[in-house]
């Protein structure tokens, strides 16, 4: 399955490289390249019953030879026509000087046909000979190409590449779940995706594909789950949260108090903290992340919340200085719009490991900004950070992670995605806020 392209008749150096383009390098990924359509070329019909707009495939005899003009631009026109026992079908092609139709031999069409006045024609539609059909009569598989790629070479290539890889496919599903869910092996669900002879084939193979990706995903989300519950991570001192909720200029919500509750007990507990925050726009997750980050400064270190753009980062800087300001903690904040002397002034204080909270960007995981008396980070709207940024993130400090999303996802599909976090969920607005409506844009819109 780790075999090179270059294997594959027809592939060299140049063809590799226009693969590469489409994340194509093995075997395997040429298999698991899935047609993204199929063209239904099974009904083969006379002229007489063709129906305007609904591609299908006749069968004709040329009856006159291959007529060719040029046209302004330098196009070329090339017009013909083929006959049944129920018709003539006038057939126009642009742009394929290379094309050669014998008159008095018998052809399979496929496109589109269109009514002209009283007669029926197709525009530039595939041909094959009657005689030895290569597409006639099947699901033809479509995938995503590019220029340089046809449809006719991905076909061969996908052809040949199961061909010989058929001894080789994994079965990555335990034999019990293939059976109780009534799967069908990995290698027919690869024949029956690219190359089916039925709708129901095609529908057998998504199924098995489909199960299969989301097992294997739920398996390595499991894992990371279990991976971070034996993380362990600085333990921190309670301290009751009425002492910051007294102090606040409203009442928390429940599911606010419920939120702290769940990540102080997170953080006073030795293990690292991993927690999703979910809520909608307005149901107060910033002064959830206040409470943490007031509960990291209690016990003398930093906390730090990264946003994705400046504006952001700025908003968070105000309403934090806000909620602290009573209990006289500084809310710092470095983004990369600041001037180079203020930026050198966070980037000291951060060092020197007084505590504070730090707002900022993407600047906060550049080198030269020293992180490692932060015991708290928090990744707002975490979705739009990658991986890879995360855990930057996570290293420089070592510490607790508050990730918050105001991205309305379902309780279950949240678990999939974010299987290596914990979850708490924001169910109330504070009184006076406006409820927030949530659509669902459609492509018609």
């Amino acid at each position: 399955m780790t075999t090179s392209l270059s294997h594959l008749p027809g592939i060299g150096p140049k063809r590799q490289a226009l693969l590469a383009g489409l994340g194509i390098f093995s075997l395997e990924d040429l298999l698991r390249h899935y047609p993204r359509d199929y063209e239904d070329r099974r009904s083969l019909l006379p002229v007489c019953q063709l129906e305007e707009g609904v591609s299908v495939c006749v069968c004709g005899i040329v009856s006159q030879q291959l007529s060719v003009a040029r046209l302004p631009g330098g196009r070329i026109m090339a017009r013909c026509q083929a006959v049944d026992s129920s018709g003539t079908l006038f057939l126009t092609f642009f742009n394929q000087p290379y094309l050669k139709l014998e008159q008095g031999r018998e052809y399979i069409f496929f496109g589109k046909p269109e009514r002209y006045g009283s007669r029926w024609q197709m525009v530039n539609p595939s041909v094959e000979p009657a005689d030895a059909p290569r597409t006639a009569g099947r699901l033809l598989p479509l995938y995503r190409v590019c220029q340089g790629l046809n449809q006719r070479q991905m076909r061969l290539w996908v052809r040949a590449a199961l061909d010989l890889c058929w001894d080789a496919i994994p079965d990555d599903l335990p034999p019990q779940i293939a059976a109780q869910r009534q799967l069908c092996p990995p290698g027919q669900a690869l024949e029956w995706i690219h190359f089916p002879q039925e709708p129901q084939q095609i529908q057998q193979a998504r199924r098995r594909l489909v199960f299969e990706e989301f097992f294997l995903f739920s398996c390595a989300t499991r894992q990371l789950g279990q991976k971070s519950q034996t993380l362990s991570g600085p333990k921190l001192i309670y301290w009751d949260p009425e002492d910051f909720f007294c102090q606040l200029p409203f009442p928390p919500t429940q599911a606010q108090r419920r939120a702290i509750d769940q990540a102080f007990a997170d953080m006073t507990s030795g293990r690292r903290m991993n927690r999703l925050l979910q809520g909608d726009v307005g149901s107060g997750k910033t002064l959830v992340a206040a409470a943490c980050a007031w509960l990291a400064v209690k016990n003398g270190w930093q906390a730090v919340i990264m946003a994705p753009t400046e504006l952001l980062a700025r908003q968070h800087q105000a309403t934090l200085t806000k909620l602290l300001q009573p209990f006289s903690i500084s809310a710092e904040l470095l983004v990369s719009g600041l001037p180079a002397g203020e930026k050198r002034r966070v980037a000291n204080l951060a060092a020197s490991g007084q505590p504070l909270v730090l707002c900022g960007t993407h600047a906060l995981i550049q080198s030269g900004v020293e992180l490692s008396q932060a015991r708290l980070v928090v990744v707002d709207e975490q979705h739009r950070f990658g991986v890879a940024q995360r855990a930057a993130l996570g290293e420089k400090s070592g510490g607790h992670l508050l990730a918050m999303s105001a991205t309305p996802i379902p309780r279950t599909l949240t678990l999939i995605l974010y299987g290596d976090l914990d979850l708490s969920i924001l169910d109330q607005l504070p009184p006076g806020r406006q409820p927030v409506r949530t659509f669902a844009i459609t492509e018609e819109k």
